[in-house]
């Protein structure tokens, strides 16, 4: 689902019409700020893990 929610944005920027400095910018805050969400969700649930696997 995240992927499809990336890949319609960047098609959006593509289909807009800036520079293409710009939309390369665009499109790599939005990879960023995704990147950003996997990456601390993944944390999140490492910790519970590692919490659950504490308790036994």
């Amino acid at each position: 689902m995240l992927g499809g929610m990336v890949l319609g944005s960047v098609i959006t920027l593509l289909a807009t019409p800036k520079s293409g400095a710009e939309v390369r910018g665009q499109i790599k805050d939005l990879v960023n700020r995704e990147a950003r969400k996997v990456r601390d969700k993944y944390h999140e649930v490492e910790g519970k893990v590692e919490e659950a696997a504490a308790k036994k």
